[in-house]
Order: structure tokens, then sequence, then C-alpha cells
């Protein structure tokens, strides 16, 4: 028997994970290999200079389970280079419609 969550193995006669308080399967499911990405399947999604809005699209991603890279960004002060949020292709449509508020003129102080 194993924990779905924490991957821990139990003898027989247990049915719940003492850790994740979940119940316990026969077998867990076989883990997919991760999959490579390479830089041509990034799209930009979303560029400003200002890292407080950086963060907040940032925590915007994160919420909605899109993985992203981040380009740019702080050098030696003051310079700023433009901070790009990249996100696979698949998942750009998806992303800019999160991160639009952001953009419309209207949410800039």
């Amino acid at each position: 028997m194993f924990c779905p969550q924490c991957h821990a193995e139990y003898v027989p006669g247990f049915t719940r994970c003492d850790d994740c308080d979940v119940e316990l399967v026969e077998t867990l499911p076989s883990a997919e290999p991760p999959r490579r990405v390479s830089s041509g399947d990034l799209v930009t999604v979303f560029s400003c200079r200002d890292p407080g809005l950086a963060a907040v699209a940032e925590s915007l991603l994160q919420s909605a389970g899109i993985r992203f890279s981040v380009r740019g960004g702080l050098v030696p002060y003051p310079t700023v280079f433009p901070i790009d949020l990249q996100v696979l292709a698949d998942d750009a449509d998806d992303a800019r419609r999160i991160l639009a508020e952001l953009s419309a003129p209207d949410s800039r102080p």
C-alpha cells in the first residue's frame, strides 16, 4: 500500500497515510518523464520594467498553475532591463488572458 501524495509505503492492513491523511492505493501511478523544454517552446506573454508589477504577474501565473520563465530584470542599480515572462506556447493564450488586466492602460497608476 502506498500514499499517493508522499509515496510512503505501508504494510498491508493500513488504509490511510498517517502524514497526509489520505486513502492509500495499491500501486503508485507511473511517473511521466519530465518534458524537456527548449527555448523555442517559450513565448513571451508579459513584459515590463517594474519589478513589483512583474512579481504580481508571476503570482497570477503561479496561482493558475502555469509554469513560466523570467528573463531580464535588475542589474546593478539603477538600471532595470525589461522583465519578460515566458510560458510554453500551449499555455500562451491562457497566460495572456490572465495577465490582460495588468497590461490594460486603466490598471496602471
